[in-house]
């Protein structure tokens, strides 16, 4: 038998994705940074990031609220977001399609 993987759950695969988000889109630059960027690439519960909404039952990202807020967000990140969670993005941002 081969060696098994540990499970990943839902959460901890929604915690990956979102510090991606965050690294990829501009969060991570020091200046000017997302200007609210609480508890994000936090161990904290993603219902406490700034932005992020969850389902009370399954823990899962349901919306991401995050206008307004420096993203600079290549096109087909937006696309991979919004089919990664299927959610609703509510971004105002500056989209780069280089």
């Amino acid at each position: 038998m081969g060696a098994s993987c540990g499970k990943v759950s839902p959460e901890d695969r929604d915690r990956e994705a979102l510090t991606s988000i965050f690294k990829s889109c501009g969060g991570a630059i020091p200046v000017p940074g997302w200007k609210r960027q609480r508890f994000w690439c936090s161990d904290r519960q993603l219902f406490l990031w700034d932005g992020v909404t969850c389902d009370k039952n399954t823990g899962r990202v349901t919306k991401l609220e995050l206008k307004n807020n420096n993203l600079y967000v290549h096109a087909h990140t937006a696309l991979v977001v919004s089919l990664l969670f299927c959610v609703r993005l509510h971004l105002n941002v500056i989209l780069s399609c280089r």
